[in-house]
């Protein structure tokens, strides 16, 4: 009798341990993921200041993940789920449809903020583009793009107004060729 129930017990650690294997290898690329977090998911909600939405179409890169480029439809009342780098300076993006119309993104730039701003969508879109518009290998991308100071760059940004009006070709520009300087942030009249 003993024997068949530590048979028992045997039987369900091993099914415990496949079901758990099969979890992780359909949540993770690679096995090794699982064991070691090279990636992590963060929970998120839609601004609720903004009013007649009639949903939100959501963008992200941080050099290795992203929804693509249909990016990914979300409701004002639902949570968003990403899985991105830790410690790397993720672009996320969520622009309002209205009636059909898609506006100025809001967004942020993790790991620096997580709420989503008109500003940060500025500053995230800066960074979004220099992710997307690179031919390096996603290492190189965020090695490179973790030495400028994104936090800086928001904060620059949270102090203007009309940001959509500048040059954001010139800003990406100068971000990627490490010649960028705040004074590009002055809207000119």
């Amino acid at each position: 009798m003993k024997i068949k129930k530590i048979l028992s017990i045997i039987e369900w650690t091993v099914y415990v341990v496949l079901f758990l294997l099969f979890a992780c290898a359909v949540s993770c690329t690679t096995l090794s993921c699982c064991f070691v977090q090279d990636s992590q998911i963060e929970e998120f909600s839609m601004p609720q200041n903004v009013e007649n939405v009639d949903y939100w179409l959501v963008f992200y890169s941080d050099g290795k993940n992203d929804f693509g480029s249909e990016g990914r439809r979300v409701k004002s009342e639902e949570h968003l789920f990403l899985e991105h780098t830790p410690n790397t300076a993720t672009a996320i993006l969520a622009y309002p449809v209205k009636n059909g119309i898609q506006e100025n993104p809001y967004g942020t730039i993790l790991p620096y903020k997580s709420d989503f701003t008109d500003f940060g969508g500025f500053s995230a879109y800066i960074l979004y583009r220099l992710y997307r518009g690179t031919t390096c290998t996603s290492e190189e991308v965020q090695e490179y793009l973790s030495c400028f100071n994104w936090q800086r760059f928001m904060d620059l940004c949270s102090q203007r107004q009309n940001l959509w009006t500048l040059d954001t070709e010139k800003i990406i520009n100068a971000i990627a060729t490490k010649s960028f300087r705040q004074t590009m942030l002055k809207v000119r009249n």
